[in-house]
């Protein structure tokens, strides 16, 4: 790859925020970027996945310079050696004040390493707003057949775990 590939690109219904999907030759992020071009501007960024091989460490000195790192091994719950995103699985909803997203990722199966992998906690952090969570083809037409609140009302189980790629549906009575 030459250079960064955009794989999707939306702007906000209500806000100027451009929200895009991102890939890099070593990984994958999501991005929010509230007032694009303006001097107060602010980015806001949720890595996805790698696409090549897991690095041992977090290249710092890339991301003082503005280069998305790819994810250490350690903290990877994906194939360790990578993924592919079709860019046609992917899918942007905004929340209804449209200034703040979520990144669908439709029918996750089909994508070569997201086979049952085991999670494990991104540094210790808690990763807000920002969250990849695989649904189902019913689960998404309700989603964009309701507002996000309502959405959120079928979660099953708790909802701190549903980003986990597990293999279990995420949500309950949607079809």
């Amino acid at each position: 790859m030459s250079g960064p590939k955009i794989l999707l690109e939306e702007w906000s219904p209500v806000c100027n925020i451009q929200a895009f999907v991102e890939e890099t030759d070593k990984c994958c992020y999501f991005y929010l970027w509230v007032k694009p071009g303006m001097d107060d501007a602010v980015m806001k960024s949720c890595w996805i996945c790698n696409v090549t091989p897991a690095p041992e460490e977090l290249d710092v000195e890339a991301m003082k310079q503005g280069i998305a790192s790819a994810m250490p091994g350690a903290y990877v719950s994906h194939d360790i050696g990578g993924m592919k995103l079709d860019a046609d699985l992917l899918k942007i909803v905004w929340f209804e004040e449209g200034n703040a997203a979520a990144l669908l990722l439709i029918n996750p199966r089909f994508v070569p390493g997201l086979e049952m992998p085991d999670y494990e906690p991104c540094m210790d952090e808690t990763i807000n707003l920002l969250w990849g969570v695989p649904i189902t083809g019913a689960e998404y037409r309700f989603a964009m057949e309701h507002d996000i609140d309502e959405t959120l009302k079928h979660v099953r189980g708790d909802i701190a775990g549903i980003h986990i790629f597990d293999g279990t549906p995420k949500f309950t009575d949607m079809d």
